[in-house]
């Protein structure tokens, strides 16, 4: 299909979800370059040293890092870790976390809760007193998420 300049229209573009672009050139070319040959796998590669080295540098210090396939993992491990097994994120109910994640969090009863709320959009300091409104109504009780 040609439009009014005489050009094809424009790739569609969607941003909701790093799943919906294609992948970069040059990524795809690295992923081929990786693929020759054999590597012990699960951080032993070269690859992942090379990582480790670049986040050193960018840090000025030896730091430790764990890969992860993608933002879903990332988000569902970094929750794991900051909470505990009885722990809740209270977030409102149109947060990236309570809709886009799908259950992720909780998909076993060791992982967090996710209690949501309708909490009108507004300024930070009123949702804050939203959130902490919320959470006085479930603190202490054994029903909830502590």
């Amino acid at each position: 299909m040609i439009n009014s300049s005489g050009m094809p229209p424009a790739p569609e573009r969607r941003f909701a979800s790093d799943n919906n672009a294609a992948v970069h050139p040059l990524i795809l070319e690295s992923l081929e370059r990786a693929n020759r040959g054999h590597a012990v796998a699960y951080g032993d590669d070269p690859w992942t040293a090379a990582a480790d080295e670049a986040f050193n540098e960018l840090f000025g210090q030896q730091v430790s890092t764990l890969m992860v396939w993608n933002g879903t993992g990332a988000n569902v491990l970094a929750l794991a870790t900051l909470l505990s097994p009885a722990g809740a994120v209270v977030c409102t109910d149109a947060s990236h976390i309570n809709v886009d994640e799908t259950g992720a969090p909780e998909q076993d009863d060791s992982r967090p809760s996710i209690e949501s709320a309708t909490f009108h959009r507004c300024c930070s300091s009123c949702a804050t007193k939203c959130v902490v409104n919320y959470a006085k109504h479930r603190v202490g009780n054994a029903i909830y998420a502590q």
